[in-house]
């Protein structure tokens, strides 16, 4: 994305100061020890080293629900390919082509690095970590698992999407129950 390390941490180190600085405009305004004026100086640096991460963490969690929620579709799109003749390479080619989100994106990249030497197994692997979502990881199991046994690519996408379809469901559904509770 548009954030690189340098850029983080240069935002981390100025939401750092810039708390330690408000704190210090207003401890020192206040009648109070001196020794609870650092504690709160202290207190606001960590806040502002805290925010940061949690606004980090809601965009991986955001990245993470539209991986999720592409991921049935790719793999119909996959399914039908496949099982129209095309290789597994071949049918991501042509969803690339089609598709966006960052679930393609993923896939993009995972296509440029076996392309750039990679074992298909490692790029997916890799694939895998960078999205950190457990039905990916289930995928490219079951991917990685039917190339290493020669089992049928077509059968063995099948069987992922009715998987992810009835994970979806049990998901759905453990949703609706938590529903009368959260209102409540």
């Amino acid at each position: 994305g548009i954030w690189n390390v340098q850029s983080f941490i240069g935002i981390w180190l100025l939401a750092m100061a810039g708390m330690l600085l408000l704190s210090m405009q207003i401890t020192s305004s206040l009648q109070i020890a001196f020794i609870q004026k650092r504690m709160m100086n202290v207190l606001a640096l960590f806040v502002g080293g805290a925010v940061p991460f949690a606004f980090l963490n809601t965009l991986i969690r955001k990245r993470q629900a539209l991986i999720l929620h592409q991921l049935p579709e790719l793999l119909d799109l996959l399914c039908v390919s496949v099982q129209a003749g095309l290789s597994f390479e071949g049918a991501m080619s042509k969803i690339i082509g089609r598709m966006k989100g960052p679930l393609i994106d993923e896939f993009e990249r995972m296509q440029h690095d076996t392309r750039m030497g990679m074992t298909r197994r490692h790029a997916m692997q890799s694939l895998a970590k960078r999205c950190d979502v457990q039905e990916v990881y289930l995928f490219v199991t079951a991917v990685i698992q039917a190339e290493r046994l020669g089992t049928s690519m077509g059968k063995t996408l099948v069987n992922q999407a009715d998987n992810m379809r009835e994970r979806r469901r049990q998901n759905a559904k453990a949703e609706a129950l938590k529903a009368p509770v959260k209102i409540i």
